[in-house]
């Protein structure tokens, strides 16, 4: 399995999107039963696109995140936000090549 990259500061976050020409946050806390057991399969589901850098927020240690668009693709100048449970990582792939 992929393993998630630690990010424990907003400035963290923000250099690890900049530097991931595509990036996905799992943000999760501690006590979040479900969280931990979808991790796992996220984390299988990742190994089949490798060119997505994946993080791992701790919300409870970066309580600023909570704030932030849960989803934001960037995609020629234009920012689009949207706040979905699930990502369709086959379509938001289509969307990058398009």
């Amino acid at each position: 399995m992929r393993d998630f990259v630690q990010l424990k500061e907003l400035d963290d976050i923000d250099t690890f999107i900049h530097e991931n020409e595509l990036a996905f946050l799992y943000i999760s806390r501690p006590d979040c039963t479900v969280c931990h057991g979808l991790l796992p399969q996220v984390q299988r589901l990742m190994e089949k696109y490798p060119m997505i850098g994946l993080g791992h927020v701790n919300a409870d240690e970066v309580q600023p995140v909570a704030g932030k668009p849960v989803f934001t693709l960037q995609k020629r100048q234009a920012r689009v936000q949207v706040s979905p449970r699930i990502i369709n990582v086959a379509v938001f792939l289509s969307l990058q090549h398009s």
